[in-house]
């Protein structure tokens, strides 16, 4: 009831994220309760505090058990086809050696299931894989924003003396070149580097740092964005005086397209190889969904592989309908740069 206790009960009341977990026996050997211990609120349900026996100079020692369920170890990336050192040559041949003993069926995800299955053994016949290793710059375990910044302050110099040669660039380049030196090793360790900092620095130098998650709870925050999406893209969101004129004007776009699909059209014929070939990728690959096919196995699958494709895209226009697979997505959370507590949806199709 003392001024100090009446400050901490204000203090609690005025910051409900923190919680006394004490109970009432002392700590003190003569009574009394001189050492509080106060935790996130959230981990109550989980904590458990008592007095140890051991008993350290006049004070008794505590201590404050969590029981809680660890994150698993991230796993490192999965594999993918190494498309540099592909054998497209034995690629195609295992596709026409495929296509050529194939009978398509008339179930669309069968037919799509079929065309994957075989694409993705060719590539395990002609692509080796890459390595399941976590990606690290060369320098990762002391690379950092500053050692960045003085490298690219560094290339000014290097390209002004690569295209005006002279005994005064190579000088100033040097003296560029040092002085980064200088900032860098003092930003790795110097008098000031927190002890975590300099733990981590050594763990990560050992290859003891695994990468940890974008995100330590994936398909919740997954779900959380999905839902968060449908909710803002619902036309409940809408003004009230927009709502009526919607259902009104879609009742219009139904009428219309009932007659529009009555009505014969050019573009009810099925597509070509040569239209397949126009609309063909050849950029460079991306982050491949969950069947790991990615531009360039489709477009250096030659001319077998790509009648087996057209004939998904065919099976697929005159049902109109998509094969289940094409429908689905690995969402992955990825943290916004300039937002980092909220997370950016990138949805990775098969």
């Amino acid at each position: 009831m003392n001024l100090d206790g009446r400050h901490l009960v204000e203090l609690l009341t005025d910051v409900p994220e923190i919680a006394l977990i004490n109970t009432r026996e002392p700590i003190h050997i003569l009574g009394g309760t001189l050492d509080l211990t106060f935790i996130y609120t959230e981990l109550v349900p989980v904590a458990q505090w008592e007095i140890d026996d051991e008993l350290i100079s006049d004070h008794f020692a505590t201590t404050t058990t969590f029981k809680m369920q660890l994150h698993p170890s991230p796993s490192r990336p999965p594999p993918r086809w190494n498309t540099k050192k592909a054998n497209w040559k034995l690629y195609q041949d295992e596709l026409q050696k495929w296509f050529s003993n194939y009978e398509p069926t008339e179930d669309i995800d069968q037919l799509n299931q079929d065309l994957t299955d075989a694409i993705q053994h060719a590539a395990e016949k002609a692509i080796p894989k890459t390595n399941s290793t976590n990606r690290h710059h060369k320098d990762y375990w002391f690379y950092n924003d500053e050692v960045r910044e003085q490298n690219h302050r560094i290339n000014p110099f290097r390209k002004h003396l690569r295209q005006y040669p002279s005994p005064e660039g190579v000088k100033i380049l040097r003296a560029a070149v040092q002085h980064a030196r200088q900032i860098t090793q003092c930003a790795t360790f110097n008098a000031h580097t927190s002890l975590s900092e300099l733990w981590r620095k050594l763990t990560t130098a050992t290859g003891k740092l695994n990468r940890s998650p974008a995100h330590p709870q994936l398909l919740q925050e997954a779900n959380r964005l999905a839902e968060h999406f449908a909710e803002r893209s619902s036309s409940a969101q809408l003004p009230p005086e927009i709502r009526p004129h919607l259902q009104q004007v879609q009742l219009e776009r139904e009428v219309v397209a009932r007659h529009a699909i009555e009505q014969a059209d050019t573009t009810d014929c099925l597509f070509t190889i040569e239209e397949v070939r126009r609309a063909r990728k050849t950029s460079k690959d991306t982050a491949p969904g969950s069947d790991g096919i990615t531009y360039s196995l489709l477009s250096n699958a030659g001319p077998d592989g790509e009648l087996a494709f057209l004939t998904v895209i065919n099976a697929s226009w005159s049902a109109g309908k998509l094969p289940s697979a094409w429908r689905k997505a690995n969402i992955v959370p990825i943290p916004k740069p300039n937002d980092p507590p909220n997370f950016r949806p990138i949805s990775l199709t098969a």
